[in-house]
């Protein structure tokens, strides 16, 4: 699956072997599963003479304290990773868990609904994110958008593209986007929220955007959600 991604001209960056959180890992256990994450993913990356050269947290958790942060990010200096942030997060994970439920279920009712609200809610979060990145920033940015591999972005994988696309968007690398002078914002957060970037920045400023106005889950997804959370 991954020499898929490889083939089609996309490197791949380590996530861990096993997707532990850091808020809740000793340190010297998530630096062994950061570590157990590597061969597969150098050896395919080696394979298009591409180096691995990027991290991203699971879950966004960066550590609990500053103390913890920080001597986790000396671990990635040390094995040469430049960690991938985020700006556009969202929450695809909880509108496919529904998604996959109806479609176990064969409820091709909710599926389309799922799909439809993603796809608004896709659009609210970017206006969100713009809206905060012009007051933290006084201009856009090169943002990096968090998607997840699941069978809901499968199916409306177009759509959002084309979202984005409708609002002047196109696509760079990461070594691209991370060219933009933004990036180099101090980050001064630590602690057990997974968040993105742009709240990180706002955090070791001056608290400038109102997180609380960003666009929620609509109540029927979530009210579905927590129904097939509650049936296993």
């Amino acid at each position: 699956m991954l020499r898929q991604w490889t083939a089609a001209g996309v490197e791949l960056g380590n996530h861990t072997h096993s997707h532990p959180s850091l808020q809740d890992t000793p340190l010297a256990d998530y630096e062994a599963d950061v570590l157990r994450g590597e061969p597969e993913i150098r050896l395919l990356n080696a394979e298009k003479g591409w180096p691995l050269r990027y991290f991203r947290h699971p879950y966004l958790r960066t550590g609990p304290t500053l103390a913890v942060r920080d001597a986790f990010n000396n671990f990635l200096i040390e094995h040469h990773y430049t960690v991938a942030p985020v700006t556009l997060d969202n929450s695809d994970w909880l509108f496919n868990f529904v998604y996959t439920d109806a479609r176990s279920n064969k409820d091709h009712t909710l599926m389309t609904r799922v799909g439809a609200a993603y796809i608004q809610y896709m659009g609210d979060s970017l206006t969100f994110h713009e809206q905060a990145t012009q007051k933290l920033m006084g201009r856009q940015i090169r943002h990096i958008l968090l998607l997840h591999a699941n069978e809901l972005n499968a199916d409306y994988l177009d759509d959002v593209i084309e979202l984005y696309r409708a609002r002047g968007y196109s696509f760079i690398s990461l070594a691209d986007a991370l060219a933009d002078g933004a990036y180099e914002q101090p980050d001064g957060y630590a602690g057990s929220a997974g968040v993105s970037w742009l709240y990180r920045w706002d955090h070791s400023r001056r608290k400038q955007i109102d997180w609380s106005a960003e666009p929620a889950i609509p109540g029927d997804i979530q009210a579905a959600y927590d129904a097939a959370l509650r049936a296993g």
